[in-house]
């Protein structure tokens, strides 16, 4: 099941529902909390989503809620779809397909600065990166389409956190581009590219398409880390195109599609995971996703310290205590022999609580139909 994370809300995709929750922790005793928002039932899979900017959450003193859910879907049956809920009873809870795909989309960001809400930006299977208007000029026309293609399958996309016009792109190839996507009209312009040169290798001399994901550091824009196959890399774009960290993920499968996620709380901090799972549903910006009901075989996730990068901290899912309804400990995860997951089950996504609970970062793991949260001291 699929994990992004807004504030205080965490959607979870399954088979052909959204099902979103509010996840926020309490610091004494450490615990993580969750507690159900509202569900949209779709009747095919996503394959990636992003939040909108406008999506909030406001708690008052009485402990009412108040809030609006906007999320952008990309669907198995080629449509984008824009799912919206409120906690205001005049308002309906609605999913409305917003445009028609021409390829799967792999990956879905939504540009959150000021002036450049409307802006979504999609990642194609066939090489397109495309940026969506959704609120064109004339209110009568539907949203419109700025396509662009690359040499392979494009696996991410994501907007700088500070420079809304930068869009980041990495294709399945081994190479990652920062493209101006509003200069670019006619032709694609980018100002900056950087590669992994193993992935690169192979895929010119093999024709080797790498599954992963890249994102973007929160704390740092000219940061930017991936996962291609079981290899993942760290670049600092403004000392170059080659990585400045880089390492091997052992004992995992290298056909297996996999995620890259920096923590928000602790710039030291990144994760990965591997999972020979067939299907693809990650989203970035700080927002978690997974997806659930698939048939899994093997996973891995580790967690790293940028300061010890050859030592990852490895993690066993399914030895970790789920969140069910209510509270998790997170003293106690990984210590409850009785809280296990079927083996069965792989991981589908990762993404970390945008805020430190006690004295842990926390990564939110999606395993099968459950969501696990992993301390991190």
């Amino acid at each position: 099941m699929p994990i992004w994370y807004v504030k205080t809300f965490s959607p979870l995709a399954t088979d052909t529902s959204v099902h979103v929750y509010d996840t926020h922790g309490q610091h004494d005793p450490p615990s993580v909390l969750f507690r159900p928002v509202t569900s949209f039932f779709l009747g095919c899979r996503i394959t990636s989503a992003a939040w909108s900017p406008s999506t909030r959450c406001i708690r008052d003193s009485d402990d009412a809620d108040s809030w609006q859910i906007e999320i952008l879907v990309a669907t198995d049956v080629d449509e984008l779809r824009l799912l919206t809920a409120s906690s205001d009873e005049d308002v309906p809870t609605s999913h409305k397909k917003v445009a028609d795909l021409h390829a799967r989309v792999l990956d879905v960001a939504w540009c959150g600065s000021s002036g450049y809400e409307s802006f979504v930006a999609t990642a194609c299977a066939d090489g397109a990166v495309q940026v969506w208007n959704l609120e064109p000029e004339n209110s009568s026309d539907s949203a419109t389409c700025q396509t662009h293609y690359l040499d392979s399958a494009v696996l991410s996309v994501a907007f700088h956190t500070k420079m809304p016009k930068l869009l980041l792109a990495f294709e399945s190839g081994g190479v990652g581009y920062c493209i101006d996507w509003l200069a670019s009209r006619e032709e694609l312009r980018t100002t900056a590219s950087f590669h992994e040169p193993m992935t690169v290798g192979l895929h010119a001399t093999q024709g080797y398409d790498a599954q992963g994901a890249a994102a973007w550091q929160s704390q740092d824009a000219d940061i930017v880390g991936a996962l291609l196959g079981t290899r993942w890399s760290v670049w600092n774009m403004s000392m170059g195109h080659v990585p400045v960290a880089s390492g091997q993920l052992h004992q995992t499968s290298a056909t297996g599609y996999g995620g890259f996620r920096f923590c928000p709380t602790n710039s030291r901090l990144f994760a990965v995971f591997v999972s020979t799972l067939s299907h693809h549903v990650l989203a970035h910006s700080g927002y978690s996703t997974s997806t659930s009901g698939l048939a899994g075989s093997t996973a891995a996730v580790y967690i790293f310290d940028s300061a010890f990068p050859s030592s990852p901290r490895a993690v066993d899912v399914h030895r970790q205590t789920p969140l069910r309804g209510g509270s998790v400990s997170l003293d106690a995860t990984g210590h409850d022999d009785s809280a296990t997951l079927p083996t069965a089950y792989g991981v589908q996504s990762i993404d970390w609580l945008p805020r430190r609970v006690g004295p842990y970062d926390v990564l939110l793991v999606g395993v099968g139909h459950h969501v696990v949260p992993i301390p991190t001291a």
